[in-house]
């Protein structure tokens, strides 16, 4: 019987199960100055490593090891290493590559993270991979960067103390951003997501965003879905099951009834959903299988966000050898799992050709420009 240990985050309403934490971090889109060519991290269970080099070769590295002191040095790359590095950086796979066309597994087996920041005409191209997994498509061009990674303790260097040396690989000199145009469409993979809104933007109005987690028959599953106030709707689903790589996503877009919609509003506004406090699950949950369910919904002064959740734990407890059983609240949404059920799941939606995922964010509608 197979069992699952499930990362999860009650504040975030997404399709993702695993955030990591550490030193990660990523250079800003936009520099001032093209005095680097390199940010490279890459963040284990044990382990964290990070290098940033510059374009005369010279690198700062850091490691920092469970129980034990961190490791700082700095020193200089030869001529003929620099330039490998800088033919391994210009492949036509690393040059092509954006964040888009990085998958992201359900299941993984252990933590290991890579950043990768890439300088390339004033700008940084930006890239996470959030698993081991997601790296495998690209192994031609990133497992000789983390062969170079792993090998620089080796070269010799300066070692610094902590206090006088540590910076996280971070650039030192002032970041400058360039302000972008409000319609502007693009965004640089590295920008932050959390800029200031500008006058002429207009926050979406949605009804409901809902995500699901499941684990059952050794299938992990994430659905979400968000549903606007005037009845338009984007659900997507990820399925990948245990022992394989492959993840199967389906995007879905339609539109629901007035009628309908109006029931579902009178659900959400149930008195005890209503009065129901936010709090976190459980932030590491071993189980056979089970569900969890975050909500937000936008109310009169805030947006409400909660977890609700069923599972059975992995490990049997007591003389009868029964899994543990934790149920928070999950009757409390049966009537809108019934509506969910009958107005979107049932309906058999063909999915969308080469959708674009969006986590069921809500998205970012522009007021018209009044004439000059």
């Amino acid at each position: 019987m197979s069992s699952l240990k499930v990362l999860l985050q009650a504040a975030v309403v997404g399709c993702a199960l695993a955030i990591s934490t550490g030193l990660a971090q990523q250079v800003p889109a936009e520099v001032s100055s093209p005095s680097y060519l390199l940010r490279l991290e890459r963040m284990q269970a044990n382990e964290d490593v990070c290098v940033l080099v510059r374009g005369d070769g010279q690198y700062h590295f850091e490691r920092l090891r469970r129980d034990q002191d961190m490791d700082i040095f700095e020193s200089s790359l030869a001529l003929p290493a620099l330039q490998n590095l800088e033919h391994t950086l210009n492949s036509d796979e690393l040059l092509q590559l954006s964040q888009e066309k990085i998958s992201t597994p359900l299941i993984s087996s252990s933590r290991d993270e890579l950043l990768l920041s890439i300088l390339r005409l004033g700008r940084w191209q930006n890239l996470t991979f959030p698993v081991a997994e997601s790296r495998q498509p690209f192994r031609q061009s990133l497992d000789p960067l983390l062969k170079w990674l792993g090998d620089l303790p080796k070269e010799n260097h300066i070692k610094l103390t902590e206090e006088s040396g540590r910076n996280n690989c971070l650039p030192p000199e002032k970041i400058e951003l360039k302000t972008r145009a409000a319609n502007s469409r693009e965004q640089s993979p590295g920008q932050p997501s959390n800029a200031p809104r500008t006058s002429k933007e207009i926050a979406p109005s949605f009804a409901l965003r809902l995500a699901i987690t499941r684990f059952s028959e050794r299938q992990l599953e994430n659905n979400c879905v968000i549903i606007y106030s005037d009845g338009r709707y984007h659900m997507e689903r990820k399925r990948q099951r245990v022992g394989s790589n492959t993840v199967t996503t389906e995007v879905l877009e339609d539109s629901i009834p007035s009628t309908e919609l109006q029931q579902l509003k009178r659900i959400l506004d149930d008195p005890a959903l209503q009065k129901r406090r936010s709090e976190d699950s459980a932030q590491a949950v071993a189980l056979r299988d089970g569900e969890f369910t975050f909500l937000s919904i936008p109310r009169d002064d805030h947006t409400q966000k909660l977890v609700f959740w069923k599972y059975y734990g992995a490990f049997p407890v007591g003389l009868g050898g029964m899994p543990s059983v934790s149920d928070n609240g999950v009757k409390l949404i049966k009537p809108l799992n019934q509506w969910l059920k009958s107005n979107i799941d049932d309906k058999k939606m063909q999915p969308l050709p080469d959708a674009r995922t969006t986590k069921c964010e809500p998205s970012q509608p522009t007021a018209p420009q009044s004439p000059p």
